[in-house]
C-alpha cells in the first residue's frame, strides 16, 4: 500500500505491516500515486515540478525525477506500463517513456492547469481535462488533435474514462462543476451524446458493469440510464423525488424543466458485478423524522421491483455481494454521538434479513468476494473508532471490535478473504486477520489524515 503524506510517501508491506524502506521524498507537496500494472513500480508527482518512478521492493528510483516547468498536477501509467503522462498546473501535458524518462512526444497544452489525464487501453489516444473548461483528445499515433470538444467557459471539467462498444472506441467524460457527462467517438472525433438532465443537476454517474451504459441521479431524485451508442434513455425514473408536500417547512424549492417543485436531496446508486440490479439510496439534507430511502430497479427495463423503503437514519456507505442477492448498507448520522446500525436486505425485494444494531454510526462496509462476511466500521467524535466482521447467513459477530483510534472511514476484504485492511480519519492503517481479529502487522500511523490508500493489484 501507498499513502501519500505531505511531501513524502509511505510505503507499507501489507503481509507485514512493516516500512520495508524510509519514506520516499519530495522537495514539496505530493500530489498524485499511479500504481503501474504489474504492480511493481511506483509513480507520484509532487509541488517541486517532478514526475517521479520507483521500484515498490526497494524504494529506490528507476530513473532521475522528471523536471517540469510547474508544478505536476496528475499522472498516470499506460495500460501496458511502457509510457507515463504527466499534467501541470500550467497545463502543460507531456508522454514519457517509462524505462528511460526521456520524452516520447512534444508537449500538448491547455490554457490552465490540468485536471484529468487518461489514456486509451491501447494506448493511441490521450484524453485530457483542464481548468480551463475544456476537454481534449489527443492521437498520439498520428500526432494530431480534435478540437476541444467542450469549451463553453462554464465551468472546469474533470473526471475521464475510456469504454469500448462493439466496433466503436468511446470515452466517458464527466464534468464536476457542471454536473454534466457525455460519450465521445474517438473515431468521428465527435461527441456521440451528451446527456445532461434538464430536471435538475446531476450529482452522481458511473458507469453500468457491462461498459455500454452509463447511470445517473440528480438532485430531483430523478434515476436515468443511458446508452453509449445514440445517448438514448433507456429508462427514467423519478419515484425518490421529494415535493414540497412531504416537507412543508422547507422554502428552498426547485423547479425542474416541466416547473414540476422538488426539493434537493443526495442520491446515488448501487449496482451488482452482473449488472442485474440498480438499487438507489437516496440521502436526505434537512433534518426530519426519515432521514433515507432505498428502492430497487430493474437494470434493463427500469421496472420497480421493490417497495419504497424509509429510514430514520443516513445511508453512509452500501456494497452489493458479488451474487446479486444481497444489498449491506451501512447507516448512521455523520457528527455527533448518535447510534448506527448494518442492514442486509435480499434483492430484488429488500426482504430484511439482518439488522446489526452498533453503539455507533457505520460509515463504511465491505463484503467478502463468497459472500459469507462482511465487515463494519464506523466511529463517534467521543469514542474511538471500531471495526467488526460478522457472518452474512446469521449477522452473528464473528470478530468484535478491532478498535482505531478515530473514526473508521475505509475498509476493505483484501483478495483472499481472510485479510482485513481498515483506516481511520486520523491516519491510522491496520491489517488483521478476518476470523480473529489479531494484528498481522503492528498498526501503520502515516502522520496525518488519511485521505486515500492504493492497493498493489496482486
Amino acid at each position: 500500500a501507498a499513502v501519500p503524506v505531505r511531501t513524502y510517501v509511505t510505503v507499507v508491506d501489507l503481509d507485514t505491516g512493516q516500512r520495508p524502506y524510509p519514506t520516499l521524498k519530495h522537495a514539496d507537496g505530493v500530489g498524485s500515486l499511479r500504481l503501474s500494472p504489474n504492480g511493481k513500480l511506483l509513480l507520484s508527482s509532487s509541488m517541486d515540478h517532478t514526475a517521479r518512478i520507483w521500484e515498490l521492493t526497494t524504494g529506490n528510483p528507476t530513473i532521475d525525477g522528471i523536471q517540469h516547468g510547474s508544478p505536476v498536477k496528475e499522472v498516470e501509467f499506460s495500460f501496458d506500463g511502457t509510457m507515463i503522462v504527466t499534467g501541470t498546473t500550467g497545463g502543460e501535458v507531456s508522454t514519457w517513456s517509462t524505462k528511460t524518462g526521456k520524452r516520447i512526444h512534444p508537449t500538448l497544452r491547455h490554457a490552465d492547469h490540468i485536471t484529468d489525464v487518461s489514456f486509451s487501453r491501447d494506448g493511441r489516444y490521450l484524453l485530457t481535462s483542464s481548468v480551463d473548461a475544456g476537454t481534449r483528445v489527443w492521437d498520439l499515433v498520428a500526432a494530431d488533435s480534435v478540437p476541444y470538444m467542450r469549451r463553453d467557459g462554464r465551468g472546469a471539467m474533470f473526471g475521464c474514462e475510456f469504454s469500448q462498444e462493439s466496433d466503436r472506441d468511446l470515452l466517458f467524460v464527466t464534468s464536476l462543476w457542471e454536473r454534466q457527462h457525455y460519450a465521445y467517438d474517438l473515431k468521428d472525433k465527435s461527441i456521440a451524446y451528451n446527456v445532461t438532465p434538464k430536471q435538475s443537476s446531476t450529482t452522481f454517474a458511473k458507469l453500468h458493469p457491462n461498459f455500454k451504459s452509463v447511470v445517473t441521479t440528480s438532485f430531483c431524485g430523478l434515476v436515468t440510464r443511458s446508452r453509449f451508442s445514440d445517448g438514448s434513455i433507456i429508462f427514467q425514473r423519478d419515484d425518490l423525488r421529494v415535493t414540497p408536500e412531504k416537507v412543508p417547512a422547507l422554502s428552498d424549492i426547485g423547479l425542474t424543466s416541466s416547473n414540476q417543485p422538488y426539493i434537493e436531496s443526495r442520491l446515488k446508486t448501487t449496482s451488482d458485478p452482473g449488472g442485474k440490479w440498480i438499487v438507489a439510496h437516496e440521502n436526505y439534507t434537512w433534518d426530519a423524522p426519515r432521514r433515507s430511502q432505498l428502492l430497487v430497479f430493474d437494470s434493463r427495463t427500469g421496472q420497480r421491483l421493490s417497495e419504497l423503503l424509509s429510514f430514520d437514519l443516513p445511508i453512509n456507505d452500501a456494497v452489493i455481494t458479488a451474487d446479486g442477492n444481497h444489498w449491506i448498507g451501512g447507516f448512521g448520522l455523520r457528527f455527533g454521538a448518535t447510534d448506527g446500525r448494518v442492514e442486509v436486505r435480499s434483492l430484488p425485494e429488500l426482504r430484511l434479513v439482518h439488522s446489526i444494531r452498533l453503539s455507533h454510526p457505520v460509515r463504511a462496509v465491505a463484503v467478502a468476494r463468497d459472500g459469507r462476511w462482511i465487515v463494519a466500521g464506523g466511529g463517534r467524535h467521543d469514542r474511538p473508532g471500531t471495526v467488526s466482521v460478522y457472518d452474512l447467513d446469521s449477522g452473528t459477530p464473528r470478530t468484535v471490535n478491532v478498535r482505531h483510534p478515530n473514526k473508521v472511514t475505509f475498509a476493505k476484504l483484501l483478495s483472499d478473504d481472510t485479510r482485513v485492511l481498515t483506516g481511520s480519519i486520523d491516519g491510522t492503517i491496520k491489517l488483521w486477520q478476518a476470523w480473529t481479529g489479531d494484528p498481522l502487522a503492528p498498526a501503520i500511523r502515516v502522520g496525518d489524515r488519511l485521505g486515500s490508500v492504493a492497493i498493489d493489484p496482486t
